[in-house]
């Protein structure tokens, strides 16, 4: 054999096995609703509230006030400067 044949031959054993050296790619971002996911199987796994102190902002009397703005919809007419709620008035309940 002649030395261009073996210099052809180790050329395409060489060629064949470049597939071996390439690099996997993997996602650089977490799968869509993974979060989700993963905070249903913390709940599974520890179901016990991280605190003992009651939660605040959804009592009966708040949620009814929710329901019925709701229910109204928004109003027609702008709203006064002066007359604006706050978003911290909103979420405790009023003046």
């Amino acid at each position: 054999m002649s030395t261009r044949a073996v210099l052809i031959l180790t050329i395409l054993f060489l060629a064949s096995g470049c597939h071996l050296a390439q690099v996997e790619h993997a996602e650089s971002t977490a799968p869509f609703g993974s979060s989700t996911r993963l905070a249903v199987d913390q709940q599974i796994l520890n179901p016990m509230p991280a605190g003992t102190e009651p939660v605040r902002g959804m009592d009966g009397k708040y949620a009814q006030t929710v329901m019925e703005k709701y229910q109204k919809g928004p109003s027609s007419q702008p709203q006064k400067s002066s007359n604006k709620e706050s978003l911290v008035d909103v979420i405790v309940g009023g003046k």
